[in-house]
């Protein structure tokens, strides 16, 4: 009787779709995980061009209003406050017609927490920033 009583579970257990689901989003968990983490190295990217931004404005501006006496100690400036982002910033400055304009040139592989996007290692995130000198 014991045999009858477990053949007749195992059948069921076989037959049962119960438990589908679960295995069909196993199968879906590896593309959402991928896409989860695009996104996240996306937002890193924005997040750090953006912050590169208002790093090289402020430089640009204390550069205008006579806080900084050349174009290398802004360059410098700004280096220094984008390093947290990246150890591979390049960053110039220049003065023309009265107009100061700074370029930081970061590589996207710097800026990504998990490098996910393919094909975009060689990439670099350029920001510019112009100031009318006020002096």
């Amino acid at each position: 009787m014991p045999q009858a009583e477990s053949r007749s579970w195992v059948s069921r257990f076989a037959k049962s779709e119960d438990g589908s689901a679960t295995v069909e989003s196993l199968f879906w968990f590896p593309l959402f995980m991928f896409i989860l983490v695009l996104v996240a190295d996306v937002s890193f990217i924005f997040f750090g061009k953006a912050q590169a931004l208002r790093v090289i404005q402020d430089g640009n501006r204390a550069l205008s209003v006579g806080r900084f006496n050349d174009t290398e100690s802004t360059q410098d400036f700004i280096a220094v406050a984008l390093q947290p982002f990246s150890e591979n910033v390049v960053v110039t400055t220049t003065v023309q017609d009265g107009v100061v304009t700074s370029t930081a040139k970061i590589p996207t592989t710097d800026l990504m927490a998990v490098g996910s996007i393919p094909g975009i290692n060689n990439i670099d995130v350029v920001v510019t920033a112009q100031h009318f000198l006020e002096q």
